[in-house]
């Protein structure tokens, strides 16, 4: 029973909430999503409106002929905002653009878009992503909740669980108190999202209603654009969107949640998992404002990683119909600034406004993505109560005039339940008190302290009591009970019953997890064989300490010892669960700040990109926040002087223009920290946006250039953003700034490995988004151009090295038995596959002094019987010397750590690896040196200070002519003009020392690298560059001519270095298991692994 209770509380802490699926659904949905996933053999294109039209139809190709219009993109005569737009890329104002899907199904994503991209008529093509989610019988009357809500307006004195400063929250005027008046025109706030449920009694009467006449599609209160069911079912099986739509609109009528705004209808747009459903939803909101539906704002609660040119234009479109964007930044506690984040991409959209989450207490929530620049404003998103669906229903024991049974551990009272060791009750559970450390009601609770950090769980049987009288006078009981944990770590439990059969029975509880000091409801329906005259409960509480990870969507969870809080249990009548629970999440403060801007809009009668500034602009700044978002503060409805807001400037050489909101009586300004003069005669610039203002500036004397903070102050406070201003002249920079390709699939992925070959620098991708590469990219030396050289089949985590006068390609695919294989490929013109046994799945090849390796990697058993995996893939530490004379590897070392598909590189009989993930899947989070010695090859530690919050995973290396270098992550130092980003590494000691030159101001994400031909090459997503891409290159001294590049004179057997042939690899000859028992357990251990978010390799390879 112990073990099946561990494995429910797994199940409550993975499950439903620890990827942070019950606080906003950013690691799952409806279904688990896969890292950066999209819709097989579709693709989203964005075509010149003259080839759409039905006159030429016939003359386009047929893949277009029948593409399903998404979206028309209006020309600028058409915009409501039809100014110039200086600092951004836009299409022909002569030439509007449709958004479009095309579909084959018998094709793949690659090979969709290689052919579309090849047609006249597309400007451009993309797949069509796939995003996640951020997170009983109605009666006539139901109790006020109002005062468990925080977020609108102050509650501080309130007899509630919140513990929040006074005037921390949105600062609705008059929240919750209904008025007798009558508006012409309700804002609207469409949740794009799963649904919404219309039988909710406090949304039933807050929907928005279709206009007689309208030619809108859907339904009477939105529209169903998921592909699933007809286009007027909106109604939420999942309860995601509900919770959204209450936060915005709730009813205020005394009885259950109020929502933001007493006048905002809601609009209900489901959708799936898909960028193009969401584009149909963003299409329809256009649409109705066109047909003049006063629709203020879009909730976006869901977000991941990678960008979406074409989600950009959608929300660009919309904005300029009147409906702004607030999207969630999302729930894996990231740097946005520095991390590969869909809502950053929306960095220079005038339209969207990006959201953060606080909790009740003041501080930014743990688990809330942030960024300084790439963020606009904070709202409330910890323990948020909002409507759920019916069917969702909770049990509140203290609403409830008459429960079965009630405690909650207040003075003066003696405790109606106590806890034991052992169901029979007589060992006293020592480690329970009551406390006033943390209450949900009250003045105290129940704390329990949990001793063994080793598995962060204690079990503790209730005490019987007889609750039979009162539980037999109503049909359905349902129990309570609240859980919180000691700071802002994570508490959880797991609940059984005993049954009139005298066994414990489990009780499929609802809620999520509680972290970041938290409550949440645990509730549930109790069995119909409950044993109510003697009532006892067995309870899992635990602990667990939680850390939110660079570039890892899952975070870090542990068990500890701690101590968790419990108040507010009861049980009682199941007829009075109420339809309204507790979540958290970014998923939860974007509709808080949707629900602002409909109230700001409804005072405010301006564009969308004015809105959008008055959003942002009008905040309460806090200092916990001032480095986290570019407002600095809580949105706050009651602000009626906005600060400055900056969207974008234009340099003139020795002044810059800057655009945007809110600059009258503009008192002072700064560029870089130094006073700026604001010259008053400069010719009048054009605004990109209606409604906004241009003030020019000019440079300080001594300002130096680079990426710099631009700073106004008017008589309503100072606001900011940070821009490239050129080059700094105190910093010496690589020289060569090179091309990029117009390959649109070059984009898509996550990492890139680079290899010189023949005067070529060839990209070895991690593959397109999930899928695999068909092709990797060659870049001409001598020409700057660039090319595509097809591979002999589709590879992930593709890796290469020059090896005996050939280019050596390894990667993962699935062979003729749907099993994971790593195949070797060699190029010299021709491709030759080298069937070699043994190899790691997702291995990195290096070429170590004349003998071709794989370093790292993964391995996966084989069930003979099945022949199928018997368990996850298992990382390794395992170097394997390749022999391909005779088509094996033979174990040549190890690593410090297992390590997969990390970047490699080889001086003489040493090898440097960086990057990649570790055993757990996370990105790994150091470098090694690896050195050969008589034992083979060993690993050791190399120590890079670098700046916090960066992922080692984004760290390149290559080889020089003494040693090593290391490109990408920024130093530590507090000298902005003495950070690097690049570094030599000794080969012999492993020290690291700061490189002469720095590749650019801006943090490298995904970086690449290798030293060619006497220069250092470098490529890296970075979202201060235009496009979001850099190549550069800069002299060094390289090892030339680079070895394996000529052939060998010795025969192709790949025995020139010793190695020990019976040294063999774990698992080169014992990966198939034997027998069907130790399968059977491997296949259990696969899914606790699978289930926990271990599996090593993310990539879909089928």
């Amino acid at each position: 029973m112990k073990k099946f209770l561990t494995v429910l509380l797994s199940a409550l802490l993975v499950a439903a909430s620890l990827p942070l699926a019950a606080f906003a659904h950013t690691a799952s949905e409806e279904t688990p999503v896969i890292k950066g996933d999209y819709v097989q053999g579709e693709v989203i294109v964005c075509l010149d409106s003259g080839s759409t039209a039905p006159r030429s139809r016939s003359a386009l190709p047929e893949l277009l002929a029948g593409a399903e219009p998404l979206m028309t993109l209006s020309d600028s005569a058409g915009d409501a905002d039809n100014a110039q737009l200086r600092s951004r890329q836009a299409a022909s104002a002569d030439t509007p653009q449709v958004l479009a899907l095309v579909k084959d199904e018998s094709r793949s994503t690659e090979a969709l878009i290689a052919e579309l991209e090849s047609y006249p008529q597309v400007v451009f093509a993309e797949p069509n992503y796939i995003t996640t989610n951020f997170e009983t019988t109605a009666t006539e009357t139901y109790p006020d909740l109002s005062d468990l809500q925080w977020a609108n307006s102050d509650q501080s004195s309130k007899n509630n669980p919140f513990e929040n400063p006074k005037g921390f929250n949105i600062g609705v005027p008059d929240w919750n108190i209904p008025s007798a008046s009558v508006d012409s025109e309700n804002p609207v706030v469409a949740i794009l999202d799963t649904g919404v449920d219309l039988t909710n009694p406090d949304l039933k009467d807050k929907l928005w209603t279709r206009p007689a006449g309208s030619s809108l599609p859907g339904g009477d209160h939105g529209i169903n654009v998921s592909g699933e069911g007809s286009l007027e079912n909106v109604v939420d099986t999942n309860g995601h969107g509900t919770h959204c739509a209450g936060i915005v609109g709730a009813a205020w009528n005394n009885m259950g949640v109020s929502g933001a705004g007493e006048k905002i209808e809601i609009m209900a747009i489901q959708r799936n998992t898909s960028i193009s459903s969401k584009i149909q939803g963003f299409d329809y909101v256009k649409q109705a404002c066109r047909e003049g539906v006063n629709v203020k704002a879009v909730n976006l609660s869901w977000g991941g990683p990678g960008q979406s040119k074409a989600l950009d234009k959608a929300i660009e479109e919309t904005g300029k119909a009147g409906a702004i964007a607030l999207v969630a930044s999302g729930n894996s506690g990231w740097d946005n600034d520095i991390s590969n984040s869909m809502a950053s991409g929306f960095l220079n959209n005038p339209y969207a406004v990006v959201v953060d989450a606080a909790n009740p207490t003041g501080t930014m929530s743990t688990f809330s993505d942030y960024g300084k620049r790439t963020t606009d404003i904070v709202a409330p998103g910890s323990q948020i109560l909002s409507t759920v669906p019916m069917d969702q229903s909770v049990y509140y024991p203290e609403k409830d005039e008459a429960p079965v049974w009630y405690d909650n551990f207040e003075d003066g009272r003696t405790p109606d339940i106590s806890f034991f060791y052992d169901a029979a009750c007589t060992k006293p559970a020592e480690v329970t008190h009551i406390s006033s450390g943390k209450v949900y009601e009250g003045s105290k609770s129940l704390s329990i302290d949990i001793e063994d950090a080793e598995s962060g769980n204690v079990v503790l049987y209730s005490q019987p009591m007889d609750l039979s009288e009162k539980a037999s006078l109503i049909e359905n009981k349902a129990i309570s009970i609240k859980v919180a944990a000691a700071g802002q770590e994570v508490g959880a439990c797991a609940l059984l019953v005993k049954n009139t059969g005298g066994e414990f029975e489990e009780v499929k509880i609802s809620g999520g997890t509680a972290l970041d000091g938290t409550w949440m409801n645990y509730s549930a329906a109790l069995p119909e064989d409950t044993d109510y005259k003697s009532f006892q409960m067995k309870v899992l509480f635990a602990f667990r300490d939680i850390t939110f990870l660079p570039d890892s969507s899952n975070p870090s969870v542990t068990p500890n010892s701690g101590t968790v809080y419990a108040d507010a249990m009861g049980i009682g009548d199941a007829s009075k669960m109420l339809p309204f629970d507790y979540m958290n999440g970014t998923s939860m403060a974007t509709p808080a700040a949707a629900g602002a801007a409909a109230l700001l809009g409804s005072q405010y009668n301006e564009s969308g990109a004015a809105l959008a500034a008055r959003v942002v602009g009008s905040v309460t700044k806090y200092s916990n926040f001032a480095n986290k978002c570019v407002s600095g503060g809580m949105v706050d409805v009651s602000q009626t002087a906005p600060y400055p807001v900056l969207n974008s400037i234009v340099d003139q050489g020795d002044t810059i223009e800057v655009d945007g909101y809110f600059f009258e009586n503009l008192k002072s300004a700064k560029i870089g920290g130094m006073d700026a003069e604001i010259v008053t005669n400069a010719p009048e610039a054009v605004s990109a946006t209606d409604g906004g203002k241009v003030v020019t500036l000019k440079k300080p004397e001594g300002f130096a250039g680079g990426t710099a903070e631009v700073s106004l102050t008017t008589e309503n406070g100072e606001g900011h953003q940070s821009f490239e201003i050129g080059q700094n002249v105190n910093i010496d920079y690589f020289e060569e700034n090179l091309p990029l390709p117009e390959d649109e699939d070059f984009y898509k992925a996550e990492n890139k490995q680079i290899v010189g070959y023949q005067n070529q620098l060839y990209v070895l991708p991690d593959g397109l988004e999930s899928e695999p590469s068909p092709e990797i990219w060659a870049y001409s030396i001598e020409d700057q151009k660039w090319s595509t050289l097809e591979l002999p089949e589709a590879l992930a985590n593709l890796t290469g090295a020059t090896w005996n006068g050939r280019l050596a390609v390894a990667g993962l695919t699935v062979d003729e038995k749907n099993q994971q294989v790593e195949k070797l490929w060699f190029y010299d013109g021709q491709w030759q596959e080298q069937k070699i046994e043994g190899l790691p799945l997702a291995t990195t090849l290096v070429n170590a002094d004349g003998t071709l390796m794989g370093v790292g990697g993964q391995y996966i058993e084989i069930d003979k019987e099945t022949n199928q995996a018997a368990a996850a893939a298992t990382a390794t530490k395992d170097i394997v010397a390749i022999d391909t004379k005779a088509g094996t590897v033979s174990k040549a070392g190890e690593l410090a750590e297992a390590r997969v598909y990390g970047k490699v590189n080889a001086h003489e009989n040493r090898l440097i690896i960086s990057g990649g993930t570790d055993s757990k899947d996370e990105p790994a989070g150091n470098i090694e040196l690896v050195t050969q010695s008589e034992n083979g090859y060993q690993g050791m530690k190399v120590s890079l200070d670098i700046k916090e919050g960066q992922a080692f995973n984004s760290i390149a290396n290559a080889v020089v002519k003494n040693g090593f270098m290391l490109a990408g992550p920024q130093s530590a130092s507090e000298d902005p003009a003495a950070v690097a980003d690049t570094y030599t590494v000794d080969p012999q000691t492993g020290m690291t020392t700061p490189y002469g030159k720095r590749i650019d101001d801006g943090i490298l994400i995904g970086t690449g690298a290798t030293a060619y031909h006497d220069h250092l090459y470098v490529l890296a997503d970075s979202y201060t560059a235009p496009g979001g891409y850099i190549f550069k290159a800069t002299a060094v001294e390289t090892i030339n001519p680079q070895p394996g590049e000529e052939a060998d004179k010795k025969p192709d057997d790949n025995s020139g270095q010793t190695v020990n042939p019976e040294n063999k690899p774990d698992n080169v000859k014992t990966g198939i298991v034997e027998d069907s028992q130790t399968a059977a357990f491997l296949c259990a251990g696969m899914l606790i692994l699978a289930v926990a978010g271990l599996a090593a390799y993310r990539k879909k390879i089928g």
